[in-house]
This record gives structure tokens, C-alpha cells and sequence, in this order.
């Protein structure tokens, strides 16, 4: 059964149609990409979903109900959270302190459908006691005290993702996690994002090192110019012309 649905989705600004009516689905515990050239759409695709932009036609449905119109922190407590391109900690906190903090948006949370084809995350009787948990989930328990600032590049991306588990998500949109990282670190952080989905968490992935995203989501929905211009597994979508166009370019092609 889908968790997400994207139905018929359009955004104009003014004159400018920055997405024209793409339609995808997501099951649950199924870890998609959207992938895309500079300027697809795919950033704008993000916002719409979780709410930091309202659609100028077509819906957004979450768990079966439409989430148009919803305010960013609403969408969060039915469970569909976001993070951001660039990472979205707070420095001057320590790593515990970043993850306890990501806790306050869980606060009243209800009716969220149970998954019993997924392993669930584990019920705990205190923030602490989360908290404790996702650091060591995430191999972050080591640099718990630490200062968020003084983590390398590839730490703070972990640490953006810990503090997003924290609302307890059921889908969990990561927007360019691996961004600026080395090739260590994106297998670390590659690993950590299939590892959620092992727990019941269903992962909506945007990312411009198509190599990793091929690697890790199971389905890729490719979008160009605002339009949705394939989708299907890793071999589908490489071996798929108007991709091969997007990102080459027809000259491109031809030479190579």
C-alpha cells in the first residue's frame, strides 16, 4: 500500500511552471529517489511534499489523506519529516543536546497507522531513554558531548538525520544527504539511511551523486524540466534514453 501519493502535483510562479503535473507513489518501507539535473524540480518537488510550498494544482496524500495546504510542522506530527540540503543542526548544542531537541515536534503525535510488516522503532518511557537510543543507533554515542560545530561534514549530516528520527517519522524525506562528502563518509551515511529503513521507516531520497542513489534506493523516479520523465530500478532508469538525454545532452550522447 502506498504511504505517498502524488497526484497530478503542478507549481507555477507567475509565469514559470516549475513542476507540471507529476504523478509517483511510494509504498511503504520502500526507499525511493528522486534524482534529476540542475533545475528539474526536484527542490521545489520537496517543499510541496512537505509543505514549505502550496500546490497550484493536484494533491499530496500522506497515510491516505491529503496533506495540501498543511503548515510544515502539522505534516511533521503525522509522521512525513523532511531535512534539509543544508544540514540543519544547531551548532553551539551538543550532538545529545541536537538530539533531545529534535524530540519537541513528536510531542502529541497521534494516530499514526501501524506498520506490522516493518520492524518498529522501539517504545520508550522518556525522551532520555530515545535519545540514548538513537545515538547508538546512529554511532553518534562516542560524540555525544561534543559541540555539533566541531563534527566533520560527514558527522553533522549523521547527526541531521539522528535528530530527524527523533520526531519519530514514518517517511523520512532526506534532501541531499550525502552532499560534500567524501566517498568514506557517503558509504557511511548510505549505510545509516538503509539501516532506517530495516526499522519501518520509509525513505524519500533527493540527491545529485547519482552514483550513491543508484546504489541504495530500490525504485528512482526521474524528473526534468518540472516533468517526470522516467522511473523504475537503477538498470531501468540508466538504460533509459530520455535520462541519458537529460543529463548528457544529445551531443553528449552521440560523442560518447
Amino acid at each position: 500500500m502506498a504511504i505517498l501519493e502524488v497526484d497530478n502535483v503542478a507549481k507555477r510562479f507567475g509565469k514559470l511552471a516549475a513542476v507540471k503535473g507529476i504523478s509517483f507513489e511510494i509504498p511503504e518501507g520502500q526507499i525511493r529517489g528522486l534524482i534529476g539535473p540542475n533545475g528539474s524540480g526536484k527542490t521545489t518537488m520537496f517543499h510541496l511534499i512537505s509543505g514549505f510550498l502550496r500546490p497550484t494544482s493536484g494533491d499530496v496524500r500522506f497515510q491516505g489523506h491529503s496533506v495540501k495546504g498543511k503548515r510544515p510542522h502539522q505534516i511533521a506530527k503525522r509522521g512525513l519529516v523532511r531535512t534539509f540540503q543544508l544540514t540543519s543542526i544547531y551548532r553551539e548544542m551538543t550532538v545529545r543536546e541536537n538530539v533531545t531537541m529534535g524530540h519537541h515536534v513528536h510531542a502529541g503525535r497521534r494516530g499514526a497507522r501501524p506498520r506490522p510488516s516493518l520492524e518498529k522503532l522501539p517504545q520508550f518511557g522518556s525522551v532520555d531513554e530515545s535519545t540514548e537510543w538513537i545515538l547508538d543507533f546512529m554511532a553518534l554515542s562516542d560524540e555525544a558531548e561534543t559541540a555539533a560545530r566541531m563534527l566533520p561534514a560527514g558527522m553533522q549530516r549523521v547527526l541531521s538525520i539522528a535528530t530527524a528520527l527523533a520526531v519519530r517519522p514514518t517517511l523520512l524525506m532526506l534532501d541531499e544527504p550525502l552532499a560534500g562528502l567524501n566517498p568514506t563518509e557517503k558509504s557511511s551515511v548510505a549505510q545509516k539511511i538503509a539501516s532506517l529503513r530495516d526499522h519501518g521507516i520509509t525513505i524519500l531520497l533527493v540527491e545529485h551523486d547519482v552514483r550513491s542513489v543508484l546504489s541504495v534506493c530500490e525504485l528512482i523516479t526521474v524528473i526534468d524540466f518540472g516533468e517526470k520523465i522516467a522511473e523504475g530500478t537503477a538498470d531501468e532508469v540508466t538504460s533509459n534514453p530520455a535520462v541519458i538525454e537529460a543529463y548528457l545532452g544529445k551531443h553528449s550522447r552521440h560523442d560518447a
